[in-house]
């Protein structure tokens, strides 16, 4: 590991992937080896494997990410440290179970808040199944208090391809972790660019009501 490292050369990276029950991690990992619903139902238990590896471009050079399936029981089960340790960790929660997030929550505060691991939250089922999650911030809201970037969305056209952004992403993270809070600004200055531009607009309405009032 050279977490502390501004640059590698390094071509293979280690990703954790962790989650509750039924956010669908073994979803997730498998479809970057481009496999589907389908071919995860017809798997026996002697088929599966924890680990996935698969090629990610990332700028200009080619990097092997090989993602890990941790199998976390319960809430209180401890990570090992083998599971602590990692070029790049990926938070998965259900969004559609508003129970799942608080479970990410715990993990990231319990072993990465403050670590030089880079983190990412990743939102599965989402679209109109979509609820509010069940704890003291919403998963934006958590992100931006403790400077991750904004949460990724896995959606179900996303099953079964390698070459969704959040796999780009995750290997962005790895390869560059000293980026880690630049991930941060970058979602930051796009909210407040958003905010600025809702406000330019109520402005100039408010400009032009009081104009045709006067008038």
């Amino acid at each position: 590991m050279d977490i502390e490292e501004k640059s590698t050369k390094r071509r293979v990276f280690r990703c954790h992937v962790i989650g509750p029950k039924g956010a669908g991690k073994t979803v997730f990992c498998r479809s970057f080896i481009g496999r589907t619903i389908e071919d995860i139902d017809k798997m026996t238990r002697k088929q599966f494997i924890p680990y996935t590896i698969n090629s990610v471009q990332v700028k200009s050079d080619v990097k092997h990410l090989l993602i890990h399936e941790v199998d976390v029981c319960s809430q209180n089960e401890l990570l090992s440290n083998q599971e602590k340790t990692a070029d790049v960790i990926c938070l998965l929660y259900d969004s559609s179970n508003p129970n799942s997030f608080a479970y990410c929550a715990d993990i990231y505060l319990r072993y990465f808040n403050r670590t030089k691991v880079p983190c990412l939250f990743v939102a599965t089922k989402t679209g109109k199944y979509t609820k509010d999650q069940n704890y003291e911030y919403q998963p934006e809201d958590f992100c931006r208090e403790h400077q991750l970037p904004k949460p990724q969305y896995f959606s179900n056209a996303d099953i079964g391809n390698p070459s969704a952004d959040v796999f780009f992403q995750l290997a962005t993270m790895a390869t560059f972790p000293h980026l880690k809070k630049l991930y941060f600004a970058k979602d930051t200055y796009a909210h407040l660019f958003s905010l600025a531009a809702v406000g330019g607009i109520v402005a100039l309405f408010g400009f032009l009501w009081i104009k045709s009032t006067r008038g």
